[in-house]
């Protein structure tokens, strides 16, 4: 989930403009599981900025048919997709869940 503020000690608002302070208010949604392939996008590892000057994003999800590694601990692939922006300036996935098929990447310049 996410939410901005004008200043950095907030208040921090929601899309649809609740302060988050607020016990039991969590924010926009950015990104939810599927519900087939992934659950739990998340824990955010970067935001990269191609030569195109598209952003992307590299976060974590947990395969549901593959969820755990040998030791038990949860196996979480790293997801690349990129950040799209709407009217009035929040940033969203496609479809708000992992991008599971094909699909043209970061442009680097070499």
């Amino acid at each position: 989930v996410m939410a901005r503020a004008d200043h950095i000690k907030g208040p921090y608002l929601s899309k649809d403009g609740t302060d988050i302070a607020i016990q039991g208010v969590p924010g926009t949604l950015m990104l939810k599981g599927d519900g087939i392939k992934f659950v739990g996008p998340g824990h955010n590892a970067e935001i990269i900025v191609d030569d195109n000057g598209d952003e992307w994003l590299l976060y974590h999800a947990v395969e549901i048919a593959n969820p755990y590694l040998p030791g038990g601990a949860t196996r979480r692939p790293l997801m690349l997709d990129k950040i799209h922006w709407d009217e009035d300036g929040w940033p969203f996935i496609e479809k708000d869940v992992p991008g599971i098929s094909s699909q043209a990447g970061p442009y680097f310049k070499r």
